[in-house]
């Protein structure tokens, strides 16, 4: 049928958001227990009309509203709160996330400088096979190896909020310094692999340089394929000396000068032709037409596109008609391992690329072993990789793209099979703390409270050059607004305060401002008159019923809070006084403090007078320290405090805001005004200093700790994000104005749209083109009784709701509002009883009975 194309469309586009119950099945046809499929689509937006007759009766109108009133009610998309979920990366491939059992990479706490807090060697020394696949064991010359990558100095890579001294852009970048240690690569034999020591007909030989039974041998390093095209005893203490060129994807041949044969190298083929060999152990070819440099035995030529050519040995008898040979490989890269003495730790020679034409610095070469001049041994091979300049990994890179955006050298990456990848921090739940001015004598704090509503709290005020702590200075108490934190004082008429109960942990507690409304004074003993709060977050009004001579409280988020009178009650708005800790008792000269949704504390401190009056002058300014109290929400690295202060400019009545200490922040090259920083938490700080007007404060503070995301990978891999524990709010998808059509305006449009048409084929002239102008046009229906049938028009749906008299097609209406209270909304017809609202199912032909009834 048509109307299948209509329905699985819907579905392709937005399976999980057509409808509740919705089905696919195998042989698919137009059925009503898919409504509001098609009329609401993927983005439940309202796709079709509405329709009613000219000559419609009232009913009929009340009718179709009550379907729009339906249709709207399902129109309902769910949208993520943006900042509410936790985002990480999982890597598919050969990939290992920076972490060991429990131990997690943290971010560095900023620093005035690059400074490493918590390094890769924090987490684990090495890895292996378990973490690496590419590092798994291999088999070399009959012996049996394992590999590992090490990060065993102390400042290898580490993350840190810093500035790419290059780009002068501040991020969250996975830094390896100059000369520092990028990773050690160790291959280790289980026992040593040996060799022979021969000349170069085979024989053995003690002061030999072949090391006959390495030579031509597989060696899998780090997931890549080497062949060993020449293994000798050479340089320094020959006898304990050794240098291995090794060649990756490498074709092998040997050819007399004047041959030539085809070599295979992945896909590609070269035509190879031997054209010189002399006694010095060197020789020429040609190369798919490219004529290359004598090539020493040993050494290799880069060809034009950018693969290799090595010679492995040559054999060379002077008489005219004597043997000229060469033993050559064709590969796509070259390295070589040379050590000059395996009996030591010590490395006396660099890794080389490109035959020894190329020594890449930064990467050293160690080789142990034995040599007793009859059996070479191998027992390590290690490469040790260090960084040739600052390496900064941003966001979305590797360090590979780091090295080469200094213009290093790639092969420092030994093998350059493997990378180390920054995938960002972990996205989390973000609260934000921020203190602003209010023109240019106040500051406000703001922080999301226990219930998770945005709160602001009056932290200063400048009055004659003098910083007062709340929102309002004046020298007539009752005039002022403060904010009191110290709940031995008393609270006067639209005072502000915070409530914390600190029963709880410090870091779950919940804190609420509360701004006192005043009070109702004490008339009689059989009065209680109300005390009235304001949560400043919600903007509730608590009212708290007062009785001479009895406990009260103020009972809030899961806290009791005492309340308490502090002067004459036989006034209005009389003074207060709230146990702010709701320990139970009022008089704890101790500054209440203030946690936050996420957990984030927030204290008040002074350099000199405290909190000691309701009415207080700082001289000094009040300090605000952001901290995480809770030790568990952290891994291991504690977050470095962040500590400003707030006080008078000192001339014409501004307020000002400086770092006091705690977490550094920096400006970015070529910017005066900002700072950043970030601590182990995750936590973003920016500091906003305007060249005029007021200085600002901005601070991102995670629910969860944001933790680094970096991964060691081998090969080629692939991220894909994940999002959990996001909060979602519901949105109404309204349903457009001009929905709504009489018959006459889409008599035309039947089959190109999707309609809902109510009334018969009597009152509407489009019910009359669905149902084949039935004559009379009342002959389909029965007295007492509706229908709603589903038609298939080409690639639409039409849907009828008509009955006998206008009541019946009112009740059909309902039913189809409501249809998810009837079991047996479904199939292609339904019929319905008006006096009892009962719901057949009509089958093809006949009428069958309800499965199920429900009243409308």
């Amino acid at each position: 049928m048509e109307v299948k194309k209509a329905i699985k469309k819907i579905i392709a586009l937005g399976a999980g958001a057509i409808m509740v119950s919705a089905t696919i099945m195998g042989a698919m046809a137009a059925d009503l227990k898919d409504y509001p499929s098609p009329f609401l689509n993927e983005e439940m937006k309202f796709d079709g009309l509405l329709v009613v007759g000219n000559v419609a009766s009232t009913q009929d109108v009340i009718g179709s509203i009550d379907i729009t009133n339906g249709l709207q009610a399902e129109a309902i998309i769910e949208v993520p709160v943006e900042g509410s979920a936790s985002t990480t990366v999982a890597v598919e491939g050969d990939a290992w996330l920076v972490k060991s059992g429990d131990k997690k990479l943290e971010l560095s706490n900023s620093q005035s400088s690059a400074t490493a807090e918590e390094t890769i060697r924090n987490i684990t020394t090495y890895i292996g096979e378990s973490e690496l696949s590419a590092l798994g064991d291999g088999e070399f010359a009959s012996k049996t190896y394992k590999q590992y990558l090490y990060f065993d100095k102390a400042d290898s890579g580490f993350v840190q909020f810093i500035e790419n001294t290059d780009t002068d852009v501040q991020a969250d970048h996975f830094y390896v310094a100059n000369g520092k240690q990028i990773a050690r690569y160790v291959l280790e034999f289980t026992s040593s692999a040996e060799s022979d020591v021969d000349d170069s007909d085979g024989a053995a030989l003690s002061t030999g340089t072949y090391l006959t039974d390495f030579q031509d041998k597989k060696l899998m390093m780090f997931g890549k394929e080497y062949t060993v095209v020449t293994a000798r005893r050479s340089g320094g203490n020959t006898a304990a000396s050794v240098k291995l060129t090794l060649m990756g994807g490498a074709s092998k041949g040997t050819l007399n000068q004047g041959e030539s044969a085809t070599l295979t190298v992945g896909d590609v083929e070269y035509e190879v032709e031997l054209t010189y060999v002399d006694s010095s152990d060197k020789a020429s070819f040609v190369v798919n037409g490219e004529a290359t440099s004598k090539i020493s035995v040993g050494d290799t030529y880069k060809l034009a596109d950018d693969n290799k050519i090595g010679v492995s040995s040559v054999y060379y008898q002077a008489l005219e008609t004597g043997v000229k040979q060469a033993t050559f490989f064709v590969g796509a890269s070259d390295v070589v391992l040379w050590d000059t003495d395996i009996t030591n730790t010590a490395s006396s020679k660099n890794l080389y690329v490109d035959g020894t034409t190329n020594s890449i610095s930064d990467a050293n070469v160690i080789i142990t072993g034995t040599d007793d001049n009859t059996t070479f041994k191998i027992d390590t091979i290690e490469v040790n990789m260090s960084a040739g300049d600052n390496y900064f990994v941003a966001a979305g890179e590797k360090l590979s793209e780091a090295i080469l955006a200094e213009k290093d050298e790639a092969e420092v990456m030994f093998t350059q099979n493997w990378d180390i990848e920054n995938k960002g921090l972990t996205e989390e739940e973000i609260g934000k703390i921020d203190i602003e001015n209010s023109g240019d004598s106040k500051y406000v704090l703001f922080f999301n409270d226990g219930n998770g509503n945005r709160v602001d709290l009056p932290v200063g005020v400048v009055e004659s050059d003098t910083f007062y702590f709340g929102d309002t200075y004046n020298s007539a108490n009752a005039s002022a607004k403060y904010t009191v934190l110290n709940e031995s004082k008393e609270i006067f008429k639209n005072d502000y305060f915070v409530i914390t109960d600190e029963s709880v942990s410090d870091g779950d507690r919940k804190s609420f401002v509360m701004q006192y409304k005043g009070s109702d004074k004490y008339r009689t003993d059989d009065t209680t008159p109300p005390i009235s709060f304001t949560d400043v977050g919600s903007g509730d009004n608590i009212d708290v019923t007062y009785k001479r001579g009895e406990s009260i409280y103020l009972k809030y988020g899961g806290g009791s809070f005492l309340v308490e009178n502090a002067s004459a009650d036989t006034s209005n708005d009389f003074q207060v006084k709230v146990d702010f800790d709701a320990d139970g008792t009022i008089g704890d000269s101790s500054l209440v403090g203030i946690n936050t949704k996420e957990g984030a504390s927030i204290a008040f401190t002074t350099d000199g007078s405290g909190f000691d009056s309701r009415i207080n002058s700082f001289s000094n300014g009040v300090n605000v320290t952001v901290s995480t109290p809770d030790a568990d929400d952290y891994e291991n690295l504690a977050p470095t405090d962040i500590v400003y202060q707030l006080a008078a400019s000192g001339s014409s009545d501004q307020v000002t805001l400086t770092r006091k200490g705690g977490l550094y922040v920096t400006a970015p090259t070529g910017d005066s005004e900002n700072s950043y920083g970030m601590n182990s938490m995750g936590t973003k700080v920016h500091q906003y200093s305007p060249t005029s007007g007021r200085p600002k404060l901005y601070i991102e503070y995670p629910a969860k700790q944001a933790l680094p995301q970096i991964f060691v990978t081998a090969g080629a891999v692939e991220s894909t994000e994940s999002t959990s524990g996001g909060a979602v709010s519901q949105k109404i998808v309204p349903i457009n104005v001009g929905a709504a059509k009489l018959d006459s305006e889409v008599i035309d449009k039947v089959g190109e749209t999707n309609l809902i048409v109510v009334g018969g084929p009597c009152a509407n002239t489009v019910a009359a083109k669905l149902m084949d102008n039935p004559n009379p046009c009342g002959k389909d229906f029965k007295e007492g009784e509706s229908l709603i049938k589903l038609f298939e028009n080409g690639d639409f749906v039409s849907l009828l709701v008509a009955g006998w008299e206008a009541e019946d097609t009112v009740k059909a209406c309902q039913v189809v509002a409501k249809h998810g209270d009837f079991d047996n909304f479904e199939g292609m017809e339904l019929s319905v009883k008006t006096l009892d609202g009962t719901v057949t199912k009509v089958e093809a032909g006949a009428e069958g009975e309800a499965e199920g009834e429900g009243e409308a």
